[in-house]
């Protein structure tokens, strides 16, 4: 499925949806050396969704996704095989 373009300026909003057809507003920013791309669902105020990181970690690739209602977080450590 082809998703649109996300701006990476912090503010401009991208229409979506998720993988259920569920309509997603999503925002995307650099941050030092870190992709942070937030996936507000719901009521589109800020209290649901997640907000995924993404950071290189010498030879790995890290991913980390927080829900925003709960936040709890998982992080995962992408590398070759």
């Amino acid at each position: 499925t082809d998703k649109p373009a996300i701006k990476l300026d912090g503010t401009t909003v991208t229409d979506t949806t998720s993988p259920k057809g569920d309509a997603v507003k999503v925002t995307g920013k650099i941050e030092g050396d870190k992709l942070i791309i937030t996936a507000l669902d719901g009521a589109f105020d800020g209290t649901t969704g997640v907000e995924e990181t993404y950071a290189i970690e010498g030879e790995f690739l890290v991913i980390s996704v927080k829900n925003i209602a709960t936040g709890t977080t998982f992080t995962e450590k992408r590398g070759k095989a």
